[in-house]
């Protein structure tokens, strides 16, 4: 990561497994917020390219945001700590986290009334749930 391209004038949001995914220009506008896009897979193109649990490239209390939406739920339970804790390092101690995970409500009611689990639940912006 080379820090003299980022621009300190702006506040720095760390998105983590961005996939083809871009922050929503109305919770980040550009001219106040600058996107560091951080991913396993290098075919999206991430600035970092890294997993959500070894940020080892990334530095401590650097990002005034970490944004990760719908990542937890795709690694090993006993990855999740690890994950938070790697979100929590490089978060500024005023930093603040932005985390969406699936809502399990809607899948246990669903499954109740007899939906499948093949079936799809809600249709999130990654597509199909």
């Amino acid at each position: 990561m080379d820090l003299l391209e980022f621009d300190f004038f702006k506040n720095t949001c760390l998105h983590v497994g961005c996939g083809d995914f871009y922050l929503n220009p109305d919770e980040f506008p550009p001219e106040q917020w600058q996107e560091i896009r951080l991913d396993i897979d290098q075919a999206v193109h991430p600035d970092i390219l890294a997993s959500i649990t070894d940020m080892v490239d990334v530095p401590d209390d650097f990002f005034d945001c970490v944004y990760s939406s719908h990542n937890l739920e795709h690694i090993y339970y006993h990855e999740v700590p690890q994950a938070l804790a790697e979100f929590r390092r490089v978060l500024k101690q005023a930093g603040r986290l932005m985390l969406s995970v699936p809502d399990l409500e809607i899948v246990f009611r669903s499954l109740t009334n007899g939906v499948g689990l093949d079936e799809t639940l809600y249709v999130s912006i990654g597509g199909p749930i």
